[in-house]
């Protein structure tokens, strides 16, 4: 198989804002609720370029909301007004950033770029973005903010049990990254295995499990693995983050409920305004 590695997911950065959720209780040894495996028509395909961020949040939308939604506007939302640069890649975090405060616009909104574009050289797909009018995107987002996520919030260990938990929760899985190397490309891939040489860092949708087992429906296309699919063993690959997160005709999670009221307090508007404070002080270094 081609070396498909085009890397994409940053570390999320550290945010005092952000919600944790850890789930509660043990699950039985086999789970599948969350996560009929993806099949080959739900995978979508980056080729060239890093949008797996973008293009995990929207696969995950597709499969819970049944509607498609544009990977392409997610991730030059991202870059836009979330990232602060144009550089290859992204973060889950800023990920979800936009699909909680600004929303997913379906795919039938999009025209500026297409999956074949997806296949040029990152710097003329990112100027293809960068063309887009500001009366365009003023357009397209006030669609998009009809589709917004409900809540988010980052796992609070990335252990066998809470990972089984968060899936049996959720409507079509969740999002992890992972360090990879070569070995997410070399035939054959069944199950994935941690990196003997880490080359960087990919977003994917963890979707079902069983036993210590868990799937990942991948952004390399459908030819990838069995369908554009993989297992890999939980005892011996753990994603570096996991997010969980509620569609709009879902009930959070009390203890998520818990932190959003914190948050309105004078104390959580005061941390707000700290996290951004040393936002903007990173961005100027």
């Amino acid at each position: 198989m081609e070396n498909k590695y085009v890397g994409g997911a940053s570390p999320s950065q550290k945010d005092i804002r952000t919600f944790k959720y850890k789930t509660k209780g043990t699950l039985a040894p086999y789970i599948h609720k969350a996560g009929e495996r993806y099949k080959a028509d739900d995978i979508t395909n980056q080729h060239a370029v890093g949008i797996c961020t973008g293009i995990s949040q929207t696969q995950l939308a597709n499969k819970a909301e049944n509607t498609k939604y544009s990977a392409d506007f997610q991730y030059f939302c991202q870059k836009k007004y979330f990232d602060g640069n144009w550089e290859e890649g992204s973060s889950i975090f800023n990920s979800l950033r936009v699909a909680k405060g600004i929303g997913l616009l379906p795919e039938s909104e999009w025209t500026w770029t297409t999956e074949e574009d997806r296949k040029l050289p990152y710097s003329q797909y990112i100027e293809k973005l960068k063309a887009i009018p500001d009366s365009e995107i003023a357009r397209l987002i006030l669609i998009a903010n009809k589709h917004r996520i409900k809540a988010y919030a980052r796992l609070s260990d990335v252990s066998r049990d809470t990972l089984m938990n968060a899936i049996a929760d959720s409507k079509s899985g969740i999002l992890a990254r992972f360090v990879i190397g070569k070995e997410w490309w070399t035939e054959p891939i069944e199950p994935l295995q941690p990196p003997v040489i880490p080359l960087g860092g990919h977003a994917v949708i963890l979707s079902n499990g069983v036993g210590r087992s868990f799937c990942d429906p991948n952004t390399w296309g459908s030819d990838w693995a069995s369908d554009g699919s993989a297992y890999f063993l939980i005892t011996q690959y753990q994603p570096t983050e996991a997010w969980s997160v509620w569609y709009n005709d879902e009930e959070i999670p009390e203890e998520i409920e818990k932190q959003l009221e914190s948050r309105s307090t004078i104390i959580g508007k005061i941390m707000d305004l700290l996290q951004q404070i040393i936002s903007l002080v990173i961005k100027l270094k």
